[in-house]
């Protein structure tokens, strides 16, 4: 009995003696595998660092705007045609009529003919308004306003078949001063016959009772944004109004 549990325990030792050394062979071989080096990837291309500067950065300073320069070619405010609401430069054409009493002034639609503005209406006297007119005013191109102070004269292309005498106006961005008729203006009479005038700035003038409130020709200038042509009826007489404006240019 004890002789065949001696064997036994033999075999079971060599039996355990055979399993570790087949163990350690695996092991060996496990290591091995994960000691075998991987593959060599391909070489990352060299990426160069943004350069930096080490020269300080000049400080940013504001540019006061630059005045205007004198005017030294002649600028196209205005030229018509095809469109009644607009000039070919892209201002708006604006109409207005007022008088003293309701009902005595009448405008009619613009028309164009070629290249002239045609402007139509009526005074009625029928309310005896002491004052009364009717007209446009033409807004500089794409309707922004420019300092024109380098500009010394106003040239003008004007008609009426009947004869008239034309407020021309100047007119600058502030509503209240516009709105009292306190921005310089100058009357040129007009014949039928299709006349090209040439009026210095300097003679447009306020009316006496703007007094301290009108505004100068060069405060108008340096912010110049429409220019007016209307009859006007003081005090108002029945008459029809017709008159026609061509091209509108600013002159050194």
């Amino acid at each position: 009995m004890t002789h065949t549990t001696h064997a036994t325990t033999l075999q079971r030792a060599a039996l355990l003696s055979a399993s570790l050394a087949l163990s350690a062979l695996a092991g060996c071989a496990a290591v091995a595998s994960l000691q075998k080096p991987a593959p060599k990837a391909a070489p990352t291309p060299a990426v160069a660092a943004p350069a930096t500067s080490t020269q300080a950065k000049a400080p940013v300073t504001a540019v006061a705007p630059a005045t205007a320069a004198p005017a030294t070619a002649a600028l196209t405010w205005a030229t018509f045609g095809p469109a009644t609401a607009t000039t070919a430069q892209g201002g708006f054409i604006n109409t207005f009529s007022y008088s003293e009493k309701p009902g005595d002034v009448a405008m009619d639609a613009l028309a164009i003919t070629g290249d002239l503005l045609q402007v139509r209406g009526n005074f009625v006297a029928k309310g005896a308004s002491a004052w009364a007119g009717l007209g446009v005013s033409v807004e500089a191109g794409n309707n922004q306003p420019m300092d024109a102070s380098g500009y010394k004269t106003l040239r003008i292309r004007l008609a009426a078949p009947n004869g008239a005498k034309l407020r021309l106006r100047l007119l600058g961005t502030d509503v209240k001063v516009r709105d009292s008729g306190c921005y310089p203006g100058f009357s040129q009479v007009v014949s039928a016959q299709d006349t090209v005038y040439e009026i210095p700035l300097a003679r447009f003038a306020t009316e006496a009772y703007c007094g301290a409130n009108g505004a100068t020709v060069a405060q108008t200038l340096a912010r110049f944004a429409m220019v007016e042509v209307a009859d006007s009826s003081d005090p108002v007489k029945t008459r029809s109004v017709q008159f026609s404006i061509g091209a509108i240019t600013l002159l050194p």
